[in-house]
């Protein structure tokens, strides 16, 4: 079975369009692939929502802290992933990003699609961002309860072999790790 993606509202879509005209009408506002991209070649796709997590709460809870943000679509130039729209919970605009990201999700997720483990079970397709980790990982979360898939994206911590899926145990051990070595290193009270 294909990764479960979110049924997105058509006006959020359409005001998502709409931003997408106004910005290729400003072409000083863009620098990447999407500045060179033929608003009537764009598509919208993998709609998906985006998890976030404090750094205390992931070092003390894992992910029992994450917290949605909001919902992400990719932005594609015929089949070529040029962008992603990031919309606040209540759909209103939050952000395009040109970046790195953008092809790493693409390609985590087909990776995701050829897994033996997803093409047999039900797995929603979500990102968990831990911006103070430098970290973003596309989540798969199954339907079905434990057995939820991360794969990492590039650029991220070296812990993390980029594009290759991991357990939530084989995930999360690490960014605890790093998330309670970078508290320390910040808080005065622990460094003697």
């Amino acid at each position: 079975m294909p990764v479960r993606v979110l049924d997105p509202p058509p006006a959020g879509l359409e005001s998502i369009r709409s931003l997408l005209s106004d910005l290729l009408a400003e072409p000083d506002l863009l620098h990447g692939p999407l500045a060179a991209a033929g608003v009537d070649r764009l598509v919208l796709t993998a709609p998906h929502p985006v998890f976030t997590v404090g750094l205390q709460d992931l070092a003390d809870r894992g992910l029992d802290g994450v917290a949605p943000v909001g919902v992400r679509f990719l932005v594609l130039d015929g089949v070529q992933p040029v962008a992603s729209v990031e919309l606040d919970e209540d759909g209103s605009f939050k952000s395009v990003n040109e970046g790195p990201f953008v092809s790493a999700t693409a390609n985590a997720v087909l990776a995701a699609e050829a897994l033996a483990e997803v093409q047999a079970g039900s797995f929603e397709l979500r990102v968990l961002r831990i911006g103070a980790l430098h970290t973003m990982a596309v989540w798969l979360k199954n339907d079905a309860g434990p057995g939820d898939i991360f794969i990492p994206m590039s650029p991220g911590p070296k812990v993390f072999p980029p594009g290759r899926p991991l357990d939530a145990a084989q995930f999360l051990g690490p960014l605890q790790a790093l998330a309670r070595k970078q508290l320390s290193a910040t808080d005065p009270s622990a460094q003697s």
